[in-house]
């Protein structure tokens, strides 16, 4: 079932969006984990490698925890199969999106495109406007958010706050 503010709220592409479950926590782990080649490319030790990219989940984990205690952790599932996790935090006055995160082979397939639609339908509907924040270091992402329609609204040295529908 999923959270109240998705009732109602279209998914295409053989996509559904579920609250993550105890059980999801090593596809999340997992999911994490192939999202850093980045500390893969460091020279040394696998199995030292390994260890920071654990280390650096749990701390990933502990920060979103504080800083977002009532946030939704969505599963994104295509046709049965994790594809994928959301993280967004709903208020009164706004949709934040968090974290968006693909398995690599889902990815440019318009799961994520499709993922992101849904949480503006659900944003339009409830009348709030629905922000995040991308890194310099991510054009690709920067890229679709802007043909979703999101407005760069500030920027700083290392990422950019953006938002539909801008002001």
């Amino acid at each position: 079932m999923p959270p109240p503010f998705l009732a109602g709220v279209e998914l295409t592409g053989n996509l559904a969006l579920r609250p993550a479950l105890e059980e999801d926590e090593a596809f999340i782990q997992l999911l994490y984990s192939l999202s850093r080649d980045d500390l893969r490319l460091m020279p040394g030790d696998s199995h030292f490698v390994e260890s920071l990219i654990a280390m650096q989940y749990r701390a990933q984990r502990q920060s979103y925890s504080a800083s977002y205690p009532r946030a939704y952790h969505l599963i994104v599932e295509k046709q049965g199969q994790q594809i994928g996790r959301i993280l967004v935090d709903f208020s009164q006055d706004r949709m934040h999106l968090i974290d968006i995160n693909l398995m690599p082979e889902a990815r440019g397939q318009g799961s994520g495109t499709a993922a992101i639609k849904a949480l503006q339908g659900a944003a339009a509907k409830a009348g709030s406007r629905l922000t995040l924040s991308t890194y310099h270091s991510n054009p690709g992402a920067k890229r679709l958010y802007l043909t979703l329609g999101f407005k760069v609204e500030q920027s700083d040295e290392l990422t950019e706050k953006m938002a539909w529908p801008s002001l």
